[in-house]
């Protein structure tokens, strides 16, 4: 497994404070820093919520000893068999109270360093309070201003063997101005760093300090914040409407995220229908994420007419605004997780609501994952003309399909996914399937891809860097004509590109594999050459 990231290593961070002690770049960096105060009431839902979501860990960062939260936190924490991560601040613990206050908490825990500056980095007699607890560890948070060869050196003599970096989304100048007056003050003065900045950086600190492995964030999602604190992260919904067949035995569980979408996604419900695979032994879950087009309505009317003795569930994602395809409220993967947390089957079957598979689907693709880890289907595009009325997959032929972009054809025509370089990178949800454990075991769909793109190619890199075996099936499934309304980029190959850059920056920091960089360098975020220049300079400057 990724050390940094796993089942085993998945946090749950819950701020504590509107009043944090934390310096103004650390709290901008961590979103450590809430806008309304943490009650006794909300912290309970916070840790029931990450109970439900299997994380291993609960995260705070710890900045005062007169908190009455941490007790309760300790005690629920026990309860409910979390392991704790305390996150501190050097120049806040060389302060006696909370220096003395350290050794009271529980053995068990976990210290985490936060290092901003040289000054942060604890000199050794401030890090013997680190021997308290079972296990400690340095996570340094990048931006342009610090002094990197300083730091990283002052980490060394504590013979750390590995460091964990925190880079923040570079915001371009539209998402800079939405930000509050104060916080658009601390973003200017951090000289945030954009991914091939972050690479030439690692390529450095690898070569100045090979015995050191900088790794990237440990067990979390990096914070963003163009996500707003209201914005449902890990989600817990029942579903709304369901219907079962005589004798449910579900073993797949085929789940299916829509947004406004309920014209194709009927089209998609008569094909499952029809599968050869005994209506017992499969399901389907629709999640509708917030929409305004009635789909659960549709559903249940469809059922009426079409889908009887179908295993069938209806879960609503509710949404706080309305949301415009191409903005920052995007949330396939989260709608994805939410569906899981829903299903009952053994396998999971991720199909997209304008996706047309044939009636032996389901069953090749039980059968093909008795030999592979994560199983996908071709996808073959339609022609508009022939994704009207009603869809049957055993009625399209070679004339009612279009060419796809040259990259999904060429992969199309493969023998062996598994062979292909960098095989993470074909990954795609549109009809992708894993056991639940697996999944379950790779953390699941992270959360912080607010902007269309590489959700699922974050999910795939994890699978295959875990030794994941990946099976291209010689099956063809068929996307209906993507209308404009209907895509996150309007059709539009520039418009695409522009969505991609945002989420692509958010997949390297994530693991901080030169291997992805040099893969999507296309999308990555380039200084210009002056700048470049200068930081490098800058880096190399401050080294014997």
């Amino acid at each position: 497994m990724l050390s940094y990231f796993s089942d085993q290593c998945k946090y749950f961070y819950i701020p504590l404070y509107s009043d944090s002690r934390f310096t103004k770049r650390q709290n901008f960096i961590l979103g450590s820093q809430l806008d309304v105060p943490m009650d006794s009431s909300r912290l309970l839902d916070k840790i029931i919520r990450a109970k439900r979501g299997n994380y291993s860990h609960i995260k705070v960062p710890l900045d005062r000893p007169d908190c009455p939260l941490i007790q309760k936190l300790i005690s629920l924490s026990d309860e409910m068999s979390f392991d704790l991560v305390f996150q501190v601040s050097a120049k806040l613990v060389s302060g006696e109270e909370l220096r003395r206050y350290l050794p009271r908490l529980p053995k068990t825990a976990t210290l985490e360093w936060v290092i901003d500056d040289v000054e942060e980095v604890p000199n050794s007699k401030l890090f013997e309070v680190a021997s308290h607890f079972c296990d400690t560890y340095f996570s340094v948070l990048a931006h342009g201003a610090l002094d990197w060869f300083q730091t990283i050196s002052a980490i060394d003599q504590l013979k750390v063997p590995q460091v964990y970096l925190h880079f923040s989304y570079e915001l371009s100048k539209a998402e800079f101005l939405v930000l509050p007056p104060e916080k658009q003050l601390v973003y200017q003065e951090l000289s945030l760093l954009c991914a091939t900045d972050a690479y030439e950086l690692l390529v450095g600190l690898r070569k100045r300090f090979p015995q050191i492995d900088f790794l990237p964030p440990k067990g979390l999602d990096l914070w963003d914040h163009r996500i707003a604190q209201d914005f449902e992260l890990e989600p817990f919904y029942s579903a709304c409407a369901q219907w079962q067949s005589a004798q449910p035995n579900v073993r797949v569980s085929v789940v299916i995220p829509s947004f406004e979408n309920q014209q194709y996604l009927v089209k998609v419900l008569d094909n499952l229908y029809r599968q050869t695979l005994p209506k017992d032994l499969y399901e389907v879950v629709v999640v509708d994420d917030g929409g305004n087009d009635r789909t659960v309505n549709v559903i249940k009317e469809s059922y009426k007419q079409h889908y009887q003795g179908l295993n069938l569930r209806c879960v609503y994602f509710p949404r706080n605004k309305h949301r415009t395809m191409g903005d920052g409220q995007y949330r396939a993967g989260i709608a994805r997780n939410l569906g899981v947390k829903n299903s009952c089957g053994e396998i999971l079957c991720f199909l997209d609501s304008d996706i047309i598979v044939p009636t032996d689907y389901l069953e090749k693709v039980e059968e093909a994952l008795k030999v592979a880890d994560g199983v996908q289907a071709r996808r073959i595009n339609l022609k508009q003309s022939a994704s009207e009325g009603r869809v049957l997959y055993e009625n399209i032929h070679s004339g009612h399909t279009t060419r796809d972009e040259a990259y999904w054809e060429n992969f199309n025509r493969t023998d062996d996914w598994q062979s292909l370089n960098q095989s993470w990178k074909y990954l795609c949800t549109h009809s992708f399937s894993i056991r639940k454990e697996l999944f379950l075991q790779l953390g699941a769909f992270k959360k912080n891809y607010i902007f269309y793109g590489f959700e699922d190619t974050d999910f795939g890199y994890r699978l295959v860097k875990t030794g994941g075996k990946l099976k291209l099936l010689d099956i063809r499934v068929y996307h209906l004509y993507h209308r404009d309304e209907r895509s996150e980029f309007r059709n539009l190959r520039y418009y695409r590109h522009f969505l991609l850059t945002k989420t692509a920056q958010i997949f390297f920091f994530h693991h901080l594999d030169p291997e992805i960089y040099q893969n999507l360098r296309g999308f990555m975020g380039r200084r210009s050459l002056l700048k470049r220049l200068f930081r490098r300079t800058k880096f190399f400057r401050s080294t014997p």
